[in-house]
């Protein structure tokens, strides 16, 4: 009684069968577990049970138990739920046909399939991007491995593809980590689309993905996917009501016959991919050696970068903004130079771009700003110029769409003690015209701090009057490119002349850029410019220099003197 109460309770399914696998017993778990009524199971075989796939298997075991008295054997089967589905059970086979008590093959029957399905998430996890759902970099380096056995038993080729997205940054940085999540599971799924079914693409983290071509004819159907792939990401993204533009920089490393190893394939295509980058982005490029030097000169300068930022190799030049009417300098734009220990002075154009790429402007910008407040605020007591010097610092793209822009912004106004409308930012018009809504609202954050804004190189972009009364502006800066046949051009003039006058319908200050020659002031005069910056009244100079120009400024004799001071 004891032993018929321990069976009947038992989780595990037990059933007692003959050789030819006909069931003759079945405890009642069989009805808890796999839903079978108390002798359903009775008369029928073992085999009707069991998987299609998994049958020829368990006959082979079935019988190998059923022919030798005194065996047992375990295995894996997949069986029939009687509602339809199928359970993962273990199954441990004895032969107990010479016991005169059970006289058959007894069975027993653990259901692992939650067990399974455990084992199975775990392994897909361990080999897949949680956010994509595509390979992850260790899934991809063995199909890499695999395929390339293949290739050198069949002397065919393949291509790895290495994908990163351009400036996708700026979207974590200025939407937020969960819309940047959510645009790369968007990307993910156009890649897939973009791929045929035997290929594999995979994210091997961040904005990074890696496609693997296999069998294929020659490096044209590497570029072929490419630009499948470019054109597909193409079309904005959109997510949570914003339209998303995502372009992309695509290396193609290209083996043949499958003769190269899975690192070297994977590097080659990093290298071409930095390549397409510092092309102009967008774009792709297949790998040659001579990459490499080229990627290795820029690893290089970045690592120069990082170590610049550490160490403050960066040194503040000035150069003054002047009224027309007068000449007396009412503020001074901040130029960043990098004081490199051996080339020397460098200049922006030179690591700015490298900046803007590699994320290094934050901290960079950041300087500029604590560094900019603090000159002014340190010139404005030492020449007794109170609120009457402003100090103009130009913020990148990348910078503005900071989260962390307005706590530096805060922070540079409080440790300088520098008046907030003393301190003007500098953005480009080309900024304007992407995510309008956001800019705006980062803007009036701002304003609210009582700083001032400034549209630098105004005419270049894409501003129009309807587009710019949105923004909220103080000063526009006529770009060089319109001020530099005033004075010789009557079509010249007139362009200038349609700048100041969009800048006075919307109360706007107009600063003329790069002024090199007195008719360029005075014809910018007689325009109603009310405002210039240039050569003609004096270079971008260091702190010291600027010391020594400071009371010209207030005097308005800038222009030939300052010159002479500074010796240039």
């Amino acid at each position: 009684m004891r032993f018929q109460t321990l069976v009947q309770s038992a989780s595990d399914v037990i059933l007692i069968a003959r050789p030819d696998t006909t069931i003759t017993y079945q405890t009642p778990s069989a009805q808890r577990t796999l839903g079978y009524e108390p002798g359903a199971l009775e008369g029928r075989r073992v085999t009707s049970l069991i998987h299609p796939q998994d049958v020829e298997r368990a006959i082979a075991l079935y019988g190998g138990v059923a022919f030798r008295a005194g065996t047992s054997a375990t295995a894996e089967w997949r069986v029939r739920h009687s509602d339809g589905s199928w359970r993962d059970v273990e199954v441990v086979t004895n032969n107990m046909l010479g016991e005169p008590t059970v006289e058959g093959i007894v069975l027993t029957l653990r259901d692992v399939t939650e067990r399974k399905r455990l084992e199975d998430e775990l392994k897909h996890q361990a080999f897949h991007d949680a956010l994509s759902g595509l390979a992850n970099r260790h899934l991809f380096r063995d199909r890499l491995e695999h395929a390339l056995a293949r290739a050198a038993r069949s002397l065919t080729s393949l291509a790895v593809l290495f994908l990163d997205l351009d400036d996708f940054k700026l979207v974590n940085d200025s939407l937020g980590h969960a819309v940047g999540d959510e645009l790369l599971v968007a990307v993910a799924g156009r890649l897939m689309g973009s791929l045929r079914s035997g290929d594999t693409a995979a994210r091997f983290g961040g904005d990074e993905f890696a496609v693997l071509l296999e069998a294929t004819e020659d490096i044209s159907d590497a570029r072929l996917a490419a630009e499948r792939i470019l054109a597909d990401l193409k079309p904005p993204f959109s997510v949570n009501d914003r339209l998303i533009p995502v372009h992309a920089s695509v290396g193609i490393a290209y083996s043949k016959c499958g003769l190269e190893g899975p690192a070297e394939l994977l590097q080659a295509a990093d290298v071409a991919m930095y390549a397409a980058k510092a092309k102009g982005k967008n774009g792709y490029e297949v790998y040659q050696p001579s990459l490499q030097e080229a990627v290795s000169d820029r690893l290089e300068r970045t690592a120069e970068l990082q170590q610049a930022v550490d160490e403050d190799q960066f040194i503040l030049f000035y150069q003054p903004i002047v009224s027309l009417n007068g000449g007396q300098g009412i503020a001074l734009e901040a130029l960043i130079r990098w004081q490199h220990p051996e080339r020397g002075l460098i200049e922006p154009n030179d690591f700015i771009p490298l900046a803007e790429e590699t994320g290094l402007i934050i901290p960079i910008g950041r300087w500029v700003l604590r560094e900019a407040c603090r000159k002014a605020r340190l010139w404005q007591d030492e020449h007794n110029l109170g609120g009457r010097l402003r100090m103009n610092v130009n913020i990148s793209a990348r910078h503005f769409q900071h989260e962390g822009l307005i706590a530096d912004v805060s922070e540079a106004l409080r440790e300088s003690r520098l008046e907030p409308g003393c301190l003007v930012l500098e953005i480009t018009e080309g900024l304007l015209v992407h995510d309008a809504d956001a800019v705006i609202a980062r803007m009036l954050e701002m304003k609210a701090l009582g700083v001032c804004f400034a549209i630098d190189d105004f005419g270049t972009g894409y501003s129009s009057l309807s587009y710019l009364k949105r923004f909220p502006v103080d000063i526009l800066k006529v770009d060089k490119s319109f001020v530099d046949d005033v004075g010789d051009s009557d079509r010249a003039l007139a362009l200038a002349e349609a700048i100041v006058q969009l800048a006075r319908s919307l109360n706007l200050d107009t600063v003329a850029e790069g002024i090199e020659k007195s008719r360029q002031a005075d014809g910018l005069r007689s325009l109603g410019c009310g405002y210039g910056q240039g050569f003609f009244f004096a270079r971008p100079v260091g702190p010291d220099d600027m010391e020594r120009l400071l009371p010209l400024m207030a005097s308005g004799e800038l222009s030939a003197q300052a010159q002479e001071i500074v010796g240039g």
